[in-house]
């Protein structure tokens, strides 16, 4: 995998990383910050109807792998206006 790229959302108390690589979801490592993170909790995935057609149920497994008590995905219509 090359190079992960973090990214900092600042929300002052609220502040939060998205990391990016190519074939992040396929390593032990997602797992791991994952559970750092959604272990004992529910989860709600939001995606376009784009990228939860492509990555939606392979994120959801992800999430359950990772401790989440539940996960759940809702999907809205891809495009501009959405």
């Amino acid at each position: 995998m090359s190079s992960v790229e973090k990214i900092r959302v600042p929300l002052e108390e609220r502040s939060y990383d998205i990391l990016v690589a190519p074939g992040l979801l396929q390593t032990e490592s997602a797992v791991h910050a994952l559970r750092k993170v959604i272990e004992d909790r529910k989860v709600l995935l939001v995606a376009d109807s784009n990228t939860g057609k492509l990555y939606g149920q392979q994120i959801l497994a992800l999430l359950e792998e990772s401790g989440a008590v539940s996960a759940a995905m809702h999907i809205f219509p891809a495009g501009e206006t959405s």
